[in-house]
């Protein structure tokens, strides 16, 4: 498990911390924090239910969701590439945040 990460958009140095978890350590940087990783792994998740037609987790991973706008049209452009009338519905029914 890496104890340093680098940003190259910023440049800032990141330390990784046991609890999954990272603190900024130089200049301004990003803060991952468990609910982001969740939030990322959960789109990750959703992401891979849509490709395989999971419908059951793709209702699972959206139960009292929202999401930003762009999320959505990539969630649905995937959706529709697979033809999935259900899934498209599930993504449609989900509020937008802003």
């Amino acid at each position: 498990m890496p104890t340093h990460i680098t940003l190259c958009k910023n440049q800032a140095k990141l330390e990784y911390t046991p609890v999954n978890s990272f603190k900024k350590t130089q200049r301004t940087g990003l803060i991952m924090t468990n609910e982001i990783q969740h939030s990322i792994a959960n789109f990750a998740a959703l992401e891979t239910s849509i490709a395989n037609g999971e419908e059951q987790s793709v209702k699972e991973l959206l139960a009292n969701q929202s999401m930003q706008e762009l999320e959505k049209s990539y969630l649905l452009d995937l959706a529709k590439l697979g033809n999935n009338s259900a899934i498209i519905k599930l993504l449609n029914d989900i509020p937008v945040t802003k």
